[in-house]
């Protein structure tokens, strides 16, 4: 029966490129080049990895910061009183809540017409000239 723990060391031996008895196992010059080369590209993918990290979230932050300015500037501008008297609250709420759905399903169309244009042009692109062919209108 073997012991469990001797298999572990065992394998994680030779993870650390150690052969069964302790030994460092025999590379060859490519191998270790590889192992290097291996090696440096992970550091520099994690360190890339945390600067990428940190732009997103400072452009998160500054983003959330001009978001409440924006929201504060709204807030003064429907602040006015004549605006909520002669509108009422719930009339410029719902106004409000209209437009933005409107916005939303003008730009959803907008984009669908942008695809409907682009895969237009593919599809002439890719045929060829066609010949049209004039029937004589009947007088």
């Amino acid at each position: 029966m073997t012991n469990p723990g001797r298999e572990v060391d065992k394998s994680l031996n030779s993870l650390n490129g150690m052969d069964r008895k302790g030994k460092p196992k025999k590379r060859t010059v490519t191998q270790q080049q590889k192992l290097i080369n291996h090696r440096i590209n992970m550091v520099e993918f994690r360190i890339r990895k945390k600067e990428q990290f940190e732009r997103l979230k400072k452009e998160h932050e500054r983003l959330e910061r001009e978001m409440k300015r924006l929201l504060a500037g709204l807030q003064n501008d429907f602040s006015h009183e004549s605006l909520w008297v002669y509108f009422g609250e719930q009339n410029m709420v719902r106004s409000m809540v209209e437009l933005i759905v409107e916005k939303e399903k003008l730009r959803k169309q907008n984009v669908a017409r942008r695809t409907d244009v682009q895969r237009h042009d593919a599809f002439r692109k890719e045929s060829p000239p066609s010949t049209i062919i004039r029937f004589p209108l009947r007088k």
